[in-house]
């Protein structure tokens, strides 16, 4: 930490009373504190504001970058604490992958963010641009669609046949040398399988567009270190 209060490699652009901004010396992302507002009505400089939002901008790309939510908190100075908490694991991976790639973008929201579908939706359409066409977490109980593209992808009936497909085959070659991930090209498009927990018949389904860019395996391990915050899985 510098005598600024800030990790290492990071500028502060701007703090004022209710907001602040933070960028990386190699203009690579941004962390925001953003307030947020209940009411639609009034000035928001005559407003005191309802709680805050800590934002990571673009991440992978100037020309493609979903603003990824780190978390929400009551008070001004507790995100303030949460933005540096990830300034700080972002700098700690940094040094020690020696850059700013992908999976330190990634590692370091993995350690500090709470689990949401949205955050996973929001990282996957960052890192492959506009092709995911839907997105599933299945067990053998049940199948929910948690993100769909629009009204003609990953319906409930397709996820479930999809899932059965990839489980199935993911049991015959289950094993100590199974990785965590598997791809499969269909007819709907391109179908990753990921089972965090090791667990071949539990995991998450992704559906993607024929022509996807997807980086194998390091979309699989991240993507993966991801999913094992969210609520219902192992401990790590």
């Amino acid at each position: 930490m510098r005598g600024d209060g800030l990790p290492e490699g990071w500028v502060r652009e701007y703090e004022g009373r209710h907001g602040a901004e933070f960028y990386h010396e190699a203009r690579n992302l941004t962390v925001s504190v953003l307030p947020r507002y209940d009411s639609p009505a009034g000035r928001a400089s005559a407003m005191t504001p309802a709680g805050y939002t800590v934002r990571v901008h673009r991440l992978f790309s100037s020309d493609f970058a979903v603003p990824l939510t780190v978390g929400t908190t009551t008070t001004f100075g507790a995100a303030k604490e949460l933005a540096t908490e990830y300034m700080e694991q972002f700098s700690t991976e940094f040094v020690r992958k020696g850059g700013p790639n992908e999976t330190v973008i990634i590692e370091a929201l993995s350690a500090v963010a709470d689990y949401s579908d949205d955050l996973l939706v929001s990282v996957v359409q960052s890192r492959t641009g506009w092709g995911l066409a839907g997105v599933a977490h299945c067990t053998p109980a049940s199948v929910e669609v948690v993100y769909r593209e629009d009204d003609l992808t990953l319906s409930q009936s397709e996820a479930t046949g999809l899932y059965e497909a990839v489980r199935d085959g993911a049991v015959a070659t289950a094993g100590s040398d199974r990785p965590v991930g598997t791809l499969t090209t269909t007819e709907a498009g391109t179908v990753v399988w990921l089972t965090p927990d090791g667990d071949p018949e539990a995991g998450t389904l992704f559906l993607f567009a024929p022509d996807t860019p997807l980086s194998v395996p390091a979309f699989f391990e991240d993507t993966a270190d991801l999913l094992r915050g969210r609520p219902g899985q192992r401990a790590r």
